[in-house]
């Protein structure tokens, strides 16, 4: 999840399903070339993890449990808690879960598709464009109140994604009852900003549609390649 939500798995070609991967990669052979704020470089390297992918050229992308393994929080990287400011980037999603199935599978493939974490009148907004025309959040919705945002301090914050299910959807039961709201965490892997997405219901894990998901601090994560991508 935290991607927006998704109980249909959307058919999207020229992706392995880690682009973030590539990018982290990508940044590791050009450690030393990148200064702070110098997101130029960065996302160099992003359109070659594209191109590399878009011909579905084989590549030693990072699994989920390879980021899981390799993530620190950025309030253990600073010695201090993380500012609202840390938090804004634009970012891939890299493994957003299909909850149609058991094997809650990433759904996103588009090359295109971003996030986003804004900083508005002190609030941290979430908002996203799948690259296909749909796009969410009070980036592109001003006048949408109910719009996914970041809550707490420091590194470790909440968020909610009932906004991005309908009245009318066979989940919302489960959404009402608290199977959106994960926990996200802000740090690095390999020293490039990313938030790491607890699975449903704060990480505890639960029933959502016709699956259960087990308990995980660390089911999604989504890589900064814009605005303070450089560590």
């Amino acid at each position: 999840m935290g991607g927006g939500v998704s109980t249909q798995a959307q058919a999207k070609s020229g992706y392995n399903g880690n682009l973030a991967g590539a990018i982290l990669r990508d940044r590791e052979q050009f450690a030393g070339k990148l200064s702070n704020g110098e997101t130029h470089a960065l996302m160099g390297m992003v359109g070659g993890a594209l191109e590399a992918l878009a011909a579905d050229e084989p590549g030693p992308f990072l699994s989920r449990e390879e980021m899981k393994a390799e993530f620190v929080s950025m309030d253990e990287i600073k010695g201090s808690e993380a500012t609202e400011e840390d938090w804004v980037g634009e970012f891939v999603d890299c493994f957003s879960p299909n909850y149609d199935t058991p094997e809650r599978q990433p759904w996103d493939n588009n090359l295109q598709s971003r996030r986003w974490v804004d900083l508005v009148d002190g609030e941290l907004r979430i908002s996203g464009d799948y690259g296909t025309g749909t796009t969410w959040g009070r980036r592109f919705e001003p006048e949408k109140v109910d719009n996914p945002v970041l809550v707490g301090t420091g590194a470790r914050r909440e968020t909610n994604f009932i906004s991005q299910m309908p009245a009318d959807a066979p989940p919302r039961a489960d959404a009402e009852n608290g199977a959106l709201e994960f926990i996200v965490t802000l740090g690095q892997i390999r020293g490039a900003k990313c938030l790491r997405w607890s699975t449903l219901y704060k990480g505890a894990g639960g029933k959502f549609a016709a699956i259960t998901a087990p308990p995980d601090d660390g089911e999604n994560y989504w890589v900064c390649i814009g605005a303070a991508a450089a560590a």
